[in-house]
Order: structure tokens, then sequence, then C-alpha cells
């Protein structure tokens, strides 16, 4: 360690760091992507987000662009821990505009390749050299003037390339698996949307009835009235109404045509069979409008709860704290330890497995996730809501209630409804919201559905937390030289 080379951060920047730009909201809602720090906090690099727009001059513009190798640090946190996080902008064909909390430091890619020295502020060293030019008063600061006045490691830049180039490889992977739950969490979505929300097993259900009793017309003849059935290939004339009906909810439940159900086994056939007995032949109007027959709905304020606990510091030295901007989509961003001293004051509740974690603040932004096992030590903000089932609905159900598109937009409204100084929500003002409360039976159906997808979610889960181990095991060994690059492949 005693041989490594360091050399002052303004030895390796192309121009002086420059703080972002703000401007009114006359000037929100178009123009240019808008880079504020809930991207840092729930990103590592920016690349093809959506983003809040702003319309900015020619001359804003020249001043307050990102490109390419940027490196975006935030300048406040709440806490110690939190300062210094930043965001490595990626290859985009657009030109987007940083705001003012956050300064933009920009490489001279002969002396420094951006990729190393994004690691190196991620690991654990960098994230103590920043700590050591915090200011802390009400909040925690950094400025720019004092962050390239740091000592930071310096390789030639080829080798610097080999060595980010090889951590990277475990964030491609992170972010692979991250793509794989996506499409998981939208295929338990399509299922729920189908089932609960259009009701398509009850509605073909209805629609193969129909059909069969138009097939099964009585007509009038000279002789006494008889039944004249109409069939479209032989094989029809010989089902029954309620064969019909399970056959036609059979393709609804499982995505495939009533022919393809032949290619499926006799297992799977049978679990489909006992599923579409669940739903009901009928539709019954409710104030929602019309639901499957014998289902239920009830104020969101009856079938959950706003749970409330005080986290009990008396028995940890170490928390991981998580903020409203450190959940996104599902998604827990991180799990870094922090100590219990020097927490803000809005570190204060306590979540335990199948709660949900929903924040107050701005709905659109997505702030909510499903708490899974082995979250005993964390201790999560005061605005967030835990949100947590009563028992007449499954927490997945309610979890997947809570996400849909068309439940953020009305809580949104209700957010922006508020006079205060953002929009929030309350339990309170949701509390009214309808819920359709199936049947216990086609709850559990959905949760045997869903539980293969679960099991997947959280093996990916499980893999990626491995290669963050393993890249965090690494990455201070490769960043210092202890270890060769050559040795880590």
């Amino acid at each position: 360690m005693s041989d490594l080379e360091y050399v002052k951060l303004s030895e390796l920047i192309s121009e002086k760091p420059r703080n972002g730009l703000y401007k009114g909201k006359e000037f929100q809602g178009k123009g240019h992507r808008w880079i504020k720090m809930n991207e840092v906090y729930g990103n590592d690099f920016f690349l093809d987000q959506e983003t809040e727009l702003l319309e900015v001059t020619e001359s804003e513009r020249n001043r307050f662009n990102c490109q390419a190798g940027d490196l975006l640090f935030g300048r406040t946190s709440l806490t110690l821990e939190g300062i210094g996080d930043c965001l490595l902008v990626g290859d985009v064909d657009d030109v987007p505009i940083f705001e003012s909390n956050l300064f933009r430091i920009r490489f001279n890619l002969e002396k420094a390749y951006p990729l190393f020295y994004y690691y190196f502020f991620k690991s654990k060293a960098g994230k103590l050299l920043i700590q050591t030019i915090a200011k802390q008063t009400a909040a925690t600061s950094i400025t720019s003037t004092d962050l390239i006045a740091l000592p930071v490691p310096y390789f030639p830049v080829d080798v610097q390339k080999e060595i980010a180039d090889q951590i990277y490889l475990f964030d491609k992977k992170i972010e692979l698996n991250h793509q794989t739950n996506q499409t998981l969490e939208q295929i338990a979505q399509a299922i729920f949307k189908s089932w609960f929300v259009d009701f398509e097993p009850t509605r073909a259900k209805i629609s193969a009835k129909e059909n069969w009793q138009a097939l099964h017309q009585p007509i009038e003849t000279s002789s006494p009235t008889c039944y004249v059935e109409q069939f479209d290939s032989p094989s029809q004339s010989h089902i029954s109404l309620e064969e019909a009906m399970t056959q036609a909810a059979m393709a609804a439940i499982s995505g495939k045509s009533i022919a393809e159900l032949d290619q499926l086994s006799p297992e799977q056939l049978e679990q489909l069979k006992i599923t579409a007995a669940l739903f009901p032949d009928d539709l019954v109007e409710s104030e929602l409008g019309e639901i499957p027959a014998g289902w239920n709905v009830k104020p969101l304020e009856d079938v959950a709860e706003n749970h409330s606990t005080t986290f009990d510091f008396s028995k940890v030295d170490e928390v991981v704290f998580v903020n409203t901007g450190d959940v996104l989509e599902g998604r827990f961003l991180h799990k870094k330890y922090s100590s219990k001293e020097g927490l803000p004051g809005q570190a204060k509740k306590t979540i335990k497995k199948d709660d949900i974690l929903y924040s107050e603040i701005r709905p659109k932004n997505k702030r909510f996730a499903y708490v899974p096992e082995g979250c005993d030590d964390y201790v999560v903000s005061t605005k967030f809501m835990i949100i947590r089932s009563l028992g007449f609905v499954h927490p997945r159900y309610l979890y997947q209630i809570l996400r849909q598109e068309t439940t953020i937009r009305e809580f949104n409204l209700i957010a922006e409804s508020r006079s205060g100084t953002f929009p929030q929500i309350t339990f309170d003002s949701i509390g009214y919201m309808p819920v359709v409360v199936p049947t216990e039976g086609t709850q559990e159906a959905f949760m045997n559905f869903f539980a293969p997808i679960i099991e997947k979610i959280d093996l990916v889960v499980s893999e990626e937390k491995s290669l963050a181990s393993l890249r965090d095991l690494l990455l201070p060994k490769l960043l210092s030289g202890q270890l060769d690059v050559a040795n880590a492949a």
C-alpha cells in the first residue's frame, strides 16, 4: 500500500466542477431530461431513465449539460453515511441537465477512466475519504472545491480501465438479474390484472354460457317443441354447459386457447380445472361497477392498517436506515449499515416480513416495496406508511393493488390536491379507497400461481446479494492494487 501512487482529483479533471441548475415550475414539464437527487439515490448509472423535464436556454444547456463519463455528486444528505453518493452518466443520445443539488465532475480522459473513479467513490475507502470533508449542520454537505482537493489513487489509464471493467462485469450481471425480476413482476401483474381487475375467467364463463345457450335454442316445428343443436365441429356436440364454461375459464387463466389446453400435462389441467371452479359465472353490480358474484368491496381501511411501532435501538449498534429515496418500485436500493448514533430524527419505524412500505411523498415516484424476510435490523423513515393486511386479503394481493397504475394515479391526485410544502398522502386520506375482496379460495389460487414466480424472484435476489458481496470484497483490493486484475478474473 505504501507505494501506491496518489494524486489530487483536481489533476484528473478537464474543467472546473459546476453546480447544477434550478428553474421554476413554469419551465418544468418539457424540454431536456432533468437529473435530480432521486436519480443519484436510485441508480448507479444514468442511461435511458425517464425523468422530469426542464426547458433551458442555449446558454444553460452549454453550462449544465451532461455527457458520457460525467460524475454527478449529491451535495447534501440527511446522514453522514449518505454524503457523496454519485451517479455516472453513461452513453446517452440526448443532452440531460443536472439540478442544483448536484455538482458535476468532468474528467480528462487522457488521465482518468471515469468508471474507475466512480467505483472508487462508491467504495468504502472513497466514502470515508469524502466524509473527511463533510460539514455537518442541519444536514450533511460537501463542496466540489473540497472534493477535488482530495488525494485519490492513480494508475495508468489502461490499468484503470482493466480494473473498472472487471468490476463492471459484476454490476452488469446484477442488472441482468434485475431485468429478469422485472419480467417476472410483469408476469405477476398480468395475472393479477386478468383475474382481479378485468375478471377475465368470469367473463370467459359468461361468454361461454351465452354461446352454449345460443347453440341450444328451442325452435318451433310442426312437431312438439324440440331443440336443434348447431356446432362448429362434431366434438362440440358432446360438451355440456359446465364443461364449456370450465374450458373457457381454463383458457383465460392459462393464457392459452382452448385448443392449446391439450398440450398441457394432466397435472396442469387438473390444477386449472380446480382454479376455474373458483370463479363464478356471473357478475353483480357494486360501487366499483360489475364484480364477480360472491366477491365483496371493502374500503382499504377495513382490510389494512397503517402500522407504526418504534424501533428498539437498545438491542443493536448498527441498523439499515431506509429513507423514502431508498426504495423504488419494489426494490430496496441498498443494504448499508449505519451506526445508530447520528441517524436523522425520522429514522424511527420498525418493519416485518409481509409489510408494505409506501412513501407518503409524491406517489407518482413509486417509492414502495414489499418487505421480504431478513429485515429485522431495518429502521425506516416516518415518511413511510407501513401498510399491514388485517387478514381479509393476502398481503401479496394487497401489494399488487397498491402498485397498480390506476391506484398510483388516484393517490397522486389526492397528494396534488393537498395544500402543503409538497404533494403528500396519509393513510387517512386514502383509507376510503374501495378494494375488491375475492373469496379466500380465489386468493389462495392466485398465490399458488404466484408462488413459483416469488421463488424465482427470491433466487435472483439471493444471487444479486452474493454477486454484490463478492464485488464489494474484491473492490478495495483491486482499487488499491493489492489484487492483480488477472487474478480476479
